[in-house]
C-alpha cells in the first residue's frame, strides 16, 4: 500500500497503520525507522511494531532514492512541475513507478514507448 501525505506526524502514521490491519490483518509486523510517531502509532493500533536493521534500512534508503529520481524523471516527462503540480499528479506519478518496477525485463521499451513518440518527446500534462 501507498499513502500520500504533506506531512509527517503520528496521525498520519494511525491512519494509514489502520488501513494496513483493516486490509492485512495484525499479525505480521510493522518495520519502520526509528521515528517515534511509528511505535505511537503502532500501540495505539495494537500492531507488532519492529525497528528495522542497519542493512534493510540501507536497502529502503536507497529504494526511497529510486523513486525520488524516477519521480523527477517522470514530472520532466509529463511536464508537471511547480506551478501545476497537485496531489493527483503525485500519486499518479508513483503509481505510474510501482507499475514500472512490475515490469521487470520491459522496463527499457515501456519507457521508450512513454518517452518518444516518433523520436519527438512526447511532453504531454496530466
Amino acid at each position: 500500500m501507498m499513502h500520500l501525505s504533506r506531512e509527517r506526524t503520528i496521525f498520519v502514521c494511525y491512519r494509514f497503520f489502520g488501513q494496513l490491519r483493516n486490509r492485512y490483518g495484525s499479525r505480521k509486523p510493522i518495520y519502520t525507522d526509528e521515528a517515534r510517531w511509528y511505535n505511537d502509532a503502532c500501540k495505539w493500533l495494537r500492531l507488532k511494531h519492529q525497528i528495522y536493521d542497519t542493512g534493510l534500512k540501507n536497502l529502503m534508503e536507497r529504494f526511497v532514492q529510486q523513486i525520488k529520481d524516477r519521480q523527477n524523471v517522470l514530472m520532466i516527462i509529463f511536464n508537471v512541475g511547480k506551478n501545476n503540480c497537485n496531489r493527483q499528479n503525485v500519486w499518479n506519478l508513483l503509481k505510474l513507478f510501482i507499475l514500472y518496477l512490475h515490469i521487470g525485463k520491459y522496463r527499457l521499451e515501456f519507457i521508450t514507448f512513454l518517452v518518444t513518440n516518433g523520436g519527438k518527446v512526447n511532453r504531454t500534462r496530466c
